[in-house]
């Protein structure tokens, strides 16, 4: 999808939770959506939605941690980039519990998430995730 079409997405995604508020999927694609655009504050809203009415819709749960992630990383003067850090790791670690499939989304990622595995206080989880060698640490 051309970046031209993306508000067109956004408007048409809006419009069908409008008519079916309840559906995961709309809020899902939205926060898809608004990601592509670099809008991860409102896509991270988007993707609570989704939590809210589906707990364990792994994609979500991905897609929340990389814009959180993309918070850390590229807004770091509006939020605190340790404290998104965190929250990504958790929901990473909750993501992959639900779905192993999350791996493959990690990985395919990886640029985005090049700061989560390098930062000093995650490294081991990270790894740890990815690897699956069940030696991570609480930080």
């Amino acid at each position: 999808m051309s970046d031209r079409k993306f508000p067109e997405a956004i408007a048409a995604f809006s419009r069908a939770i409008y008519l079916k508020p309840g559906e995961p999927d709309f809020h899902y694609q939205l926060g898809r959506a608004l990601a592509a655009i670099w809008q991860h504050s409102e896509a991270i809203l988007a993707y609570d939605r989704v939590i809210g009415l589906e707990p364990e819709h792994a994609r979500a749960l991905f897609g929340k941690a990389y814009s959180l992630c993309r918070l850390a990383i590229y807004e770091s003067k509006s939020h605190q980039p340790i404290n998104c850090f965190r929250e990504a790791m958790a929901i990473l670690e909750m993501a992959c519990e639900i779905d192993s499939g999350t791996v493959g989304f990690i990985s395919r990622n990886h640029q985005t998430f090049f700061e989560l595995k390098n930062h000093s206080k995650f490294r081991d989880r990270f790894r740890a995730l990815i690897w699956g060698n069940g030696s991570a640490q609480n930080t």
